[in-house]
């Protein structure tokens, strides 16, 4: 089946200082802009006229929170996998890689707080491991080393119209783009 992609970045921008506050909370939510930006991205979605047949978010919480309510109500099915998530590990050259905004919580404690969302594709043991003092998880690949992974996922998965609600720097290189695409702003592609 073809597979027609939907994108979305789900994190809000804010001013030099407080991003670099926010770069040391670990699985930041949203701010209250970033949740007026999701619910705007809930009629956004509903101008595209298109019925999707899944949606697949990442396990970070701003994520997470920008699905709940984007598509709060609704039937549609919800994945969560951590294929499409910043770089939770130390890079050479990237300031941010590593950082504890890059980071997520343990996919048990998500679960409990997105009960509609299925992160059955979000392994702990494998695909979405803890730091030493399992406080912080992360893909233990870098975003560039799962490009080509989640675009073989994305691609075995049984659905026409996908919605994928992930973060901008994952999507800046899987997308091949030069800049970083706008807060819940939404691009269609096919695979």
């Amino acid at each position: 089946a073809q597979h027609n992609v939907v994108i979305n970045a789900a994190k809000e921008a804010g001013n030099h200082v407080m991003l670099a506050e926010g770069r040391g909370i670990l699985d930041p939510s949203l701010t209250e802009t970033g949740r007026l930006q999701a619910g705007c991205l809930r009629e956004s979605i509903g101008r595209l006229g298109v019925a999707l047949d899944v949606v697949v978010t990442s396990p970070m919480v701003r994520a997470l929170e920008t699905t709940d309510i984007a598509f709060r109500g609704t039937q549609v099915l919800i994945l969560a996998t951590s294929l499409h998530t910043e770089t939770g590990i130390k890079v050479e050259g990237d300031d941010v890689a590593g950082q504890n905004c890059q980071k997520g919580s343990s996919a048990d404690s998500q679960m409990a707080k997105f009960p509609s969302i299925d992160f059955t594709h979000v392994e702990q043991e494998g695909n979405w491991i803890s730091d030493e003092n399992e406080e912080a998880y992360f893909h233990p690949l870098t975003a560039e080393e799962r490009l080509e992974p989640f675009r073989d996922w994305l691609q075995s998965l049984p659905f026409e119209n996908i919605l994928i609600i992930g973060h901008s720097g994952f999507f800046k290189r899987f997308l091949t783009q030069d800049v970083k695409m706008g807060n819940c702003e939404i691009i269609e592609r096919s695979l």
